[in-house]
């Protein structure tokens, strides 16, 4: 049983590191969404519900892991102005989420993220039946139409460096331009994130640098296939998840069943064994983690026959 997994382990860990190396680590704001809409960054840059917007189910199946937003302007999420998410002209920012769904009708304009101004600072949504768009005011830059209704979770990324715009769907450049003349400005007001948007956002991420084509590959693959993983090949797996993640400070493990005896084992990328913590008895459980140098781990956890894992990506 132990050979079984620790080879298993080993490859779940080598299939990480070949997405890890170029992970990006100027994380100002990270939204996972786990039962709510706490920034995960460790920046406190925490959102605030207005409307009816409800917690769903996320593109693997986990109820309460993102939010479903009605279609309408009085539903978002509001995240407070901050100098996190200042630049100037010549700067650069990164968005990367994950959205399922859309307004099926002509013209209508939904926020991923925006200030909650419509006339200031800029846009990355939807915009007239499934177009992403990404601009600054008035001077869109946007894909072209996909088909509506669509049912499949999509990776969006929006892409600003120095006057150079570029966006991205499912790991793959839609569009790019130089505004170079009108040079994208900061935020002048709060930030709103699904405003008028219908459908579902999960695992928003907001770096302060360009990511490169590595980088967004990397989030493509280590937020969407890559994750949760399970161990495969042991008798049954445990009803586990593990929040926040990314994490700073704390990690905490939630079993849905009182379990006892229970092993947490935290890997690196190369095999290693990190930290390891034993419960007893319980149904969640705190690990501290301040001293777990950035980057992508494995945790595993197990109790007697049953095991899981999850991937977790450590922030400072």
């Amino acid at each position: 049983m132990f050979t079984n997994l620790k080879y298993t382990i080993l490859a779940v860990l080598l299939a990480a590191a070949a997405t890890s190396a170029q992970t990006p680590g100027s994380l100002k704001a990270s939204y996972p969404f786990s039962g709510n809409a706490i920034d995960s960054s460790g920046n406190n840059n925490n959102g605030q519900i207005t409307g009816n917007v409800v917690l769903a189910t996320d593109r693997f199946g986990q109820h309460d892991h993102a939010y479903l937003f009605p279609g309408n302007t009085n539903s978002y999420i509001e995240i407070p102005l901050s100098p996190d998410f200042s630049f100037t002209p010549a700067q650069a920012f990164s968005i990367s989420l994950w959205y399922q769904g859309g307004s099926p009708n002509s013209g209508d304009m939904e926020y991923f993220w925006g200030d909650k101004a419509n006339n200031s600072g800029y846009f990355f949504g939807l915009y007239d039946v499934n177009r992403v768009l990404f601009h600054e005011c008035w001077a869109p830059m946007s894909s072209t139409t996909f088909p509506n209704p669509d049912t499949t979770w999509h990776h969006a990324v929006a892409v600003y460096d120095n006057g150079n715009y570029s966006l991205y769907r499912d790991n793959q450049l839609l569009a790019s331009q130089s505004t170079a003349t009108t040079p994208l400005s900061a935020p002048a007001h709060n930030i709103v994130i699904g405003h008028g948007f219908q459908g579902k956002i999960d695992d928003i991420r907001y770096y302060n640098e360009a990511l490169d084509t590595a980088a967004i590959t990397t989030l493509f693959q280590m937020t969407g296939s890559a994750q949760p993983t399970k161990i495969s090949g042991l008798p049954q797996d445990l009803n586990v998840s593990i929040f926040p993640n990314p994490a700073s400070d704390y990690l905490y493990v939630a079993l849905k069943d009182q379990t006892s005896n229970v092993t947490i084992s935290i890997f690196s990328v190369q095999g290693k064994l990190i930290k390891t913590i034993k419960s007893e008895q319980g149904q969640s459980v705190q690990l501290n983690i301040r001293d777990i140098p950035e980057g992508l781990y494995l945790v595993s956890i197990s109790a007697g026959n049953n095991h899981q894992s999850r991937l977790l990506q450590k922030v400072k």
